[in-house]
């Protein structure tokens, strides 16, 4: 049996790197940076669906791994592939909600697709 994920993502993450196509990877990643990504293991399927009003999946690929890391690292590591326009900002977080340390949850996949 083939486990899929679906994670709910801002338009604004979406419309960003579907405009910039194609992506070898993304980087979806949680502001928490307290809990590791365990939904999925490395191989399966990872689908982007967007927050309501439009719930609907625009996206996917396949989930490559996850893992905790400072928010500077992950802008090093994935730049605008993590959906943002620059190292503090992405969909609806603010400047203020960061500092250079933040820890940051991170899972990418590879392969991925965008519907439009």
């Amino acid at each position: 049996m083939v486990r899929l994920f679906v994670g709910v993502t801002d338009k604004a993450w979406f419309d960003q790197l579907s405009a910039s196509v194609p992506h070898d990877e993304v980087n979806f990643w949680q502001p928490s940076g307290t809990t590791q990504f365990r939904a999925l293991q490395p191989g399966e399927l990872f689908l982007f669906k967007l927050h309501a009003p439009n719930n609907f999946i625009v996206g996917g690929g396949i989930f490559g791994h996850a893992s905790i890391a400072p928010l500077s690292l992950a802008w090093e590591a994935f730049g605008l592939k993590n959906g943002g326009d620059d190292g503090y900002t992405a969909g609806n977080v603010r400047d203020d909600e960061f500092s250079d340390g933040t820890a940051v949850g991170i899972a990418n996949g590879f392969g991925m697709t965008h519907a439009r």
